[in-house]
């Protein structure tokens, strides 16, 4: 889908002249509301949680030295074990922190072993953060960040997570890219059939790609 096609494509997408809403707005709808504020407090919650999940598992006493530990050491290698569920150290929604090569070694580690298995709450939560991760870059504009989000979540983390999915072909669909969009969505009811805010731009955008 060319660029050039795209304002015409939208108009169908969404109900052609007679939409009242556009394209922008709708998605939004589906997803946290007009704005970013409800994404932000469920990435905050989420974040909140799977740190909370983080410290009854036990995983940084039993995996981490003691001397990576030490200090603020302990917290920090908690808060990048996360940043690795959102594609790693440095990402959007993280404050960039200082910490040593055996200590970012020791996170990752701890990263593996969530996403390995026997620790389902922990990764339920974490992967719902870093899901509100790539929500977030959506509603900042940040289209191409958001794919690379939710690809990174798909890809790394739950090759069954529907909202990620869902995420990154609302994404495609602001990048003019109705293909992928639609295959996207197609995969995420297909890996989580109860997805919600999927099925209506689904069936538009099987609409608006048939069409002459």
């Amino acid at each position: 889908m060319t660029l050039t096609r795209f304002p015409k494509m939208l108009g169908k997408l969404f109900g052609g002249g007679k939409a009242k809403l556009p394209n922008r707005k709708t998605l939004a709808q589906l997803l946290c509301g007009p704005d970013i504020r409800l994404a932000e407090r469920f990435y905050t919650a989420w974040v909140a949680s799977a740190l909370e999940y983080l410290d009854e598992s036990r995983l940084v006493e039993s995996m981490v030295t003691e001397a990576d530990r030490a200090n603020s050491g302990a917290d920090l290698i908690k808060g990048c074990a996360l940043q690795f569920f959102q594609g790693g150290p440095n990402r959007i929604g993280f404050t960039p922190k200082s910490l040593t090569d055996s200590q970012v070694a020791a996170a990752f580690k701890i990263y593996e072993a969530i996403v390995a298995g026997g620790f389902g709450e922990l990764l339920a939560a974490a992967k719902a953060a870093a899901v509100s991760n790539a929500m977030m870059a959506w509603y900042a504009h940040q289209y191409a960040v958001s794919i690379a989000l939710a690809t990174h979540v798909i890809q790394n983390v739950a090759a069954n997570a529907g909202e990620a999915y869902r995420i990154r072909a609302f994404s495609h669909i602001m990048l003019g890219e109705l293909n992928k969009a639609r295959a996207d969505l197609q995969q995420g009811l297909s890996v989580t059939p109860s997805l919600e805010g999927a099925r209506e731009p689904l069936d538009a955008l099987e609409r608006a790609l048939s069409s002459p």
